[in-house]
This record gives structure tokens, sequence and C-alpha cells, in this order.
């Protein structure tokens, strides 16, 4: 089914819907099919062409319903037809399947590239970089307790920064980066 634009006079042609007891309108082709794709009307909107008074569902004007409501393509699967086999009598297990299909993958498929090799021992730099970051965080906070007035409201105030930085830089470059 090919969808044609649909002719001069068509589109030329205004109409006046029926919507929530009010009348609205007139709108061109375009308005309409731009109000159809956000669903403010359906197919059993009373509508009616500009000059007359012969209200009808939008499904009644034909052309006006194959613009706005174009009919869906259907698809239809084929029929696949499924032989049974009854020649083994002994049923096999789903942990027999796995393990012959993994046996039989672990012999002929090379690993996959996308497994990191280590090149390195891992640790050292990460713990490095590690030490270096909650070095700096811990000379901020002790910085600014010697910057700002000693009372108690600064006091909590850095402890809880202090706890959720080295508690977030520890988070951060042990659980989350993995290959570091």
């Amino acid at each position: 089914m090919s969808l044609e634009p649909p002719s001069p006079t068509t589109a030329a042609l205004r109409y006046y819907l029926a919507l929530d007891g009010q009348v609205s309108g007139p709108h061109g082709l375009d308005a309409l099919r731009d109000m159809a794709s956000v669903h403010a009307f359906t197919r059993d909107t009373p509508a009616t062409l500009e000059g007359t008074e012969n209200w009808q569902p939008i499904h009644a004007h034909a052309e006006l319903a194959a613009v706005l409501f174009p009919a869906a393509a259907k698809f239809q699967l084929k029929a696949k037809a499924i032989t049974l086999t009854t020649d083994s009598v002994t049923p096999v297990s789903v942990e027999e399947i796995l393990r012959t299909n993994l046996s039989a993958e672990a012999l002929t498929t090379p690993p996959p590239d996308y497994i990191a090799q280590p090149t390195r021992p891992p640790g050292r730099a990460r713990n490095r970089d590690y030490a270096l970051s909650a070095l700096l965080a811990n000379a901020l906070g002790a910085a600014a307790w010697f910057i700002f007035p000693h009372n108690p409201v600064i006091l909590v105030f850095l402890l809880s920064y202090l706890t959720i930085a080295n508690l977030g830089l520890y988070w951060v470059m042990f659980h989350v980066m993995d290959r570091y």
C-alpha cells in the first residue's frame, strides 16, 4: 500500500471539528495532521467541511481519514513446521547441555580481546594517587580549621567534610576505577 500525497483540492479544504463540545476550526490539512499526531482527536470525532453543516465522524470522510489515520501495515509470519524427533528416550539435563557447550567452546574459542591483560603490578599507582589525594583533602580540612573561627558548627562541618571526602575518595579510587 503506497501513501499518496493528497490531491491539491483536498489540501485546500478546511474542516471544522467538534472537540469537547466546542466547535474548533476551520483547520487546514497540515494543522489537522499535526493535531492527529498528538492524538488531539480520534477517528470518531465529528467533523464537517467548511461551508457545510454535515457533521459526520472523521472516518466517514474517506479522503480525510486516509490522510489523518492511514491504515497500519499488517505483517504476517510464515508458518514454520516443527518436527519433533522421539529418537532419544533419555532426558538430558540443562547442566549437561551447558557443560558440553562450555567445554566445546573453551577448546575452540580464543580468549576475547576485551578482557584486559595485566601489564604491570596493580595497585602501585592507585595507592600512590590515593595517598596524595587523601593528604591534599586532609590538608585542606586542617587549613580550614586554622582559618575559620573555632566553634562547634565549624568543627562538625569540617569533620563531616573530612569523612565524606576520605570515604568518597576511597570509593572512587578502589571501587569505581577498576582499570586504574
